[in-house]
């Protein structure tokens, strides 16, 4: 990766490689988990919101060595199903996984592996068939000769074995190979050398198995996984305009009836009603909550901020740490200057109050309901701008006039 980052803490879409898969795990309903790392692993643990063992490979003798130790730190017991996943692989669908335990059980197998067949195998372990259908051997690209590097049937990673007959074979595993490692794909011939079946499982969608050791493959995987994203949100009934110039991070809410137009940057959290304008060129950030029909225009960023129902912010403006009341119009170019250079501090906005283009709301800030600023003004931190009142100036004072509950103003 050419990168102080380790490779599984990368992003991707939202979330690192490696919580995709613990989520994966989960879905599947792992009764245990664990997680095999280097010694150095504090950041990978604070990454990852799990109760999971963390088993320290040290030194790294290959993915057969990974799994045993993994397996012998979970104490599985004769009756367990174990699965192998692999942390750089997050685009991994539940149903595949099922559909693997699935054949190992059907056809009363020792084990199963995930296959895929591939326009083209290189770099990939191949996929040798039995004669009752299942797997014979996996032959790593290096150990292959020419007739076999042509098979395009591959070893995706995804291995699934009972614990009784899969560990003595992990045990018996030999590293006489020309990496000096024990290979987990070595696990096939161990069980059927003791007269056990080896099952094999093909995903549908060989996208799924797109894994990265590089930034290029890395960012083919965000641009799979961000395809599905807009996929699932499109079949929810989103408009998505332009999906090859948008990007939406997983877990965010989009209802139904909603237009999110070119150009936007909707990151992991975000919360966006119904009948709602995104874009184009919008950035809503983490925590941010947009209500129903509300809309946020172009180049306006909003973080950690809730925008109410019907509210508008339609020209390049910063929102971080608010409070927009529904009805509210928030002119051009207005910032929330919600940083001090020690903390940040919140601003509120009341219901149909109209803040004028080119405002400073220093926070903290308090706009009344019906409220306005005029062009240019800059709202001093601690301000409280009570109901219809109006504001204007550098630093911005009150004028002698309201504005009505109807908008019309008042002396």
């Amino acid at each position: 990766m050419k990168s102080p980052t380790p490779k599984v803490l990368f992003d991707v879409c939202g979330l690192p490689s490696v919580a995709h898969v613990v989520r994966l795990a989960q879905a599947l309903g792992a009764a245990r988990m664990a997680l095999v790392v280097p010694p150095d692993h504090a950041a990978m643990r604070a990454a990852i919101d799990t109760d999971a063992t963390f088993v320290v490979q040290d030194p790294p003798l290959g993915t057969g060595h990974a799994v045993r130790l993994a397996v012998e730190a979970l104490g599985t017991s004769d009756g367990t199903d174990v699965v192998v996943l692999c942390a750089d692989g997050p685009l991994y669908r539940a149903s595949s996984l099922d559909a693997l335990l699935g054949a190992m059980a059907a056809s009363a197998a020792a084990g199963a592996i995930l296959t895929a067949q591939v326009p083209d195998p290189r770099g990939y372990g191949r996929i040798v068939r039995s004669a009752d259908g299942g797997v014979e051997r996996i032959v790593e690209e290096l150990e292959a000769d020419e007739a076999t590097r042509a098979i395009r049937e591959i070893n995706t990673g995804i291995v699934a074995f009972r614990a009784e007959e899969g560990l003595p074979a992990l045990r018996s595993l030999s590293n006489a190979n020309r990496k000096g490692e024990y290979y987990l794909t070595d696990i096939v011939e161990r069980l059927r050398a003791a007269k056990a079946r080896v099952a094999r499982s093909m995903v549908s969608d060989p996208s799924e198995c797109a894994a990265f050791n590089s930034i290029a493959e890395l960012g083919e995987v965000r641009r799979l996984m961000r395809a599905r994203i807009l996929r699932e949100h499109m079949d929810r009934g989103v408009d998505i305009v332009d999906p090859s110039s948008t990007h939406v991070d997983v877990d965010v809410e989009i209802g139904a009836g909603s237009r999110i137009l070119p150009f936007c940057v909707i990151t992991h959290g975000v919360r966006i009603g119904q009948n709602c304008v995104i874009g184009p060129f919008a950035h809503l950030q983490s925590a941010t909550v947009i209500e129903d029909t509300a809309e946020i225009g172009n180049f306006v960023e909003v973080k950690r901020t809730r925008i109410g129902k019907k509210a508008k912010a339609k020209h390049l403006t910063y929102l971080g740490d608010a409070d927009v009341g529904a009805g509210a119009n928030i002119g051009a170019g207005t910032i929330t200057a919600n940083y001090d250079g020690k903390a940040k501090h919140s601003t509120a906005v009341g219901a149909k109050a109209f803040i004028g283009s080119g405002t400073v709301l220093v926070a903290p800030v308090e706009v009344g309901e019906r409220a306005m600023t005029g062009a240019g003004a800059v709202v001093r931190r601690g301000t409280r701008i009570g109901a219809g009142e109006v504001w204007v100036g550098v630093p911005a004072h009150k004028l002698d006039r309201t504005v009505d509950a109807s908008g019309g103003g008042k002396a």
